[in-house]
């Protein structure tokens, strides 16, 4: 099931951020974490050089269930704002 949501990753020590969104949420951390192509450069470097395990991953808030699917998020279109 896709959800879509603001995430923000930390790291620990330094306390500098990078939040991002998507419209499916797991995907996209799991994406990050993973190194994969797809994901932020800068985030990727700092995530080589200090390890995963120097970092926190935080949901900031999550698109609520009946927007979703009021709006078709989990058919294909993007839940956003027209």
């Amino acid at each position: 099931m896709k959800v879509p949501g603001i995430y923000a990753i930390i790291h620990n020590e330094t306390k500098k951020l990078y939040i991002g969104s998507s419209i499916n949420l797991a995907k996209r951390i799991f994406e990050h974490v993973k190194n994969i192509r797809s994901s932020n450069l800068h985030l990727q470097r700092a995530i080589e050089k200090y390890g995963l395990k120097n970092f926190s991953v935080y949901v900031l808030e999550l698109l609520p269930a009946w927007l979703r699917r009021k709006r078709g998020g989990e058919g294909g279109e993007s839940p956003t704002n027209d």
